[in-house]
């Protein structure tokens, strides 16, 4: 998979986002024990379909007091996905940056 073209897949420039980075994981499933999407910023559209097509997320935070009060967030738009979508979903933790 071309990493660098990434963000064009993302956003929607291939078949529905919905299915498609799922189908490109599943391609690649047996060749890897694990494999690590880094999204950027924010809870964009970017980050929805990486959670979509993810089984966990662990999420980095800075020790600050507003990256912790962030952190509600994160974990909040998690469990909406996982309601909503992903019901395989695990949340891992935060990674202290």
């Amino acid at each position: 998979m071309n990493f660098a073209n990434s963000q064009y897949v993302l956003l929607g420039q291939l078949p529905p986002w919905k299915s498609r980075l799922v189908e490109i994981l599943r391609e690649v499933a047996l060749d890897y024990d694990f494999v690590m999407i880094d999204c950027p910023r924010g809870l964009g559209k970017a980050t929805r379909i990486a959670l979509v097509a993810s089984h966990y997320v662990v999420s980095p935070i800075e020790c600050q007091e507003l990256s912790v009060k962030d952190s509600q967030d994160t974990l909040t738009y998690v469990e909406k996905v996982r309601n909503r979508v992903n019901a395989r979903l695990t949340f891992l933790g935060f990674i202290i940056t």
